[in-house]
């Protein structure tokens, strides 16, 4: 009975409530988290509220603000419940304008993955000019295991997206070498000097 009620509770809540909720959570400044509150409360569309846990929209909030404030899109490589042993799934926050996908997608086929699905969100945040899209993408690794993403593949996370953005801004070529980011934990610099060699011994 207490589960039933506890859930009940839950349902009948406001959005912003439980995402003040999951802001208390994470820190201790209550003016803070007003802020923050005013600025997403309302932001999300009903699509990505019924997806996602009040938790995880705190972590995408950082990402937006990344995207918000910076000059390129932002990432996020992660497992989630939903994965099977061989899959992830990635979002990408875009600022202005959704990514288009018959461009992601022959990159991410360049990087070892498939993809399943890819789910669409717009948040605006209040007094903001600009929105972000928020695309999430569930993708299966072609060979092996994909990271666990734990403390010991932290590192390979972080290789990856900053790979696929040098990929996706021209500073890095898109072919299958690429996929060394994730089943030989190479980084971007590493895999520029393997194409190099290739290149070389295709010439010899």
């Amino acid at each position: 009975t207490a589960t039933i009620e506890e859930r009940l509770q839950e349902a009948g809540r406001l959005w912003s409530e439980k995402l003040s909720t999951a802001l208390q959570a994470k820190m201790n400044d209550d003016q803070a988290i007003s802020t923050i509150v005013q600025r997403f409360g309302h932001a999300f569309p009903v699509g990505y509220q019924e997806t996602y846990l009040a938790k995880q929209t705190v972590h995408d909030i950082t990402k937006i603000e990344g995207a918000l404030t910076g000059p390129r899109m932002t990432l996020d490589l992660y497992k989630d419940y939903t994965c099977e042993p061989q899959q992830v799934r990635l979002k990408i926050y875009n600022k202005g304008n959704p990514v288009i996908l018959s461009d992601v997608l022959p990159l991410l086929e360049n990087m070892g993955l498939r993809t399943y699905s890819e789910m669409p969100f717009t948040v605006k945040p209040a007094n903001e000019d600009s929105s972000v899209w928020i695309h999430d993408f569930h993708l299966e690794m072609k060979s092996g295991h994909a990271p666990a993403f734990d403390k010991k593949s932290v590192e390979t996370k972080a290789k990856f997206e900053d790979a696929f953005t040098r990929i996706w801004y021209g500073e890095m070529e898109n072919d299958s070498l690429n996929q060394l980011v994730l089943t030989a934990g190479l980084d971007w610099r590493d895999i520029t000097v393997m194409r190099a060699y290739v290149r070389y011994l295709r010439q010899t």
